[in-house]
């Protein structure tokens, strides 16, 4: 599992900025041995507009990660592309398991992680 970036890592008593946690949830992602590439869906774009339409300022998402913040807990959605050469079930419990590791060393409670193989290959 890759290791977390300090430097993302919140003050205590902070509020949790999204766009924060959402940069460091794609750096751990995209560290997962297997993982070629963040993979946006087009339900994933849409729901990108439809939120900004909306002014939802707590749920980013759009390029293959949805964060949905509310407060110091988190659901995610992760859709990836991988590699041919790893097997895909591991692939995406190891990217359950750094976005797990990466909310709790920012202060989060993870709620749900889902992840989502769009593609396969380089």
């Amino acid at each position: 599992m890759p290791d977390i970036d300090s430097s993302h890592t919140l003050p205590t008593g902070a509020d949790p900025d999204a766009e924060a946690v959402t940069a460091a949830l794609t750096q751990a992602v995209l560290a997962v041995p297997g993982v070629v590439r963040l993979e946006p869906s087009l339900l994933g774009r849409v729901g990108q507009w439809g939120g900004a339409l909306l002014q939802r300022d707590a749920l980013l998402g759009g390029q293959g990660l949805e964060l949905d913040l509310a407060g110091t807990t988190a659901a995610v959605s992760v859709d990836i592309a991988t590699a041919p050469s790893h097997r895909l079930r591991s692939v995406a419990e190891d990217v359950q398991r750094a976005v797990a590791a990466t909310l709790s060393a920012l202060g989060l409670t993870c709620t749900s992680v889902t992840v989502s193989v769009l593609t396969i290959g380089d």
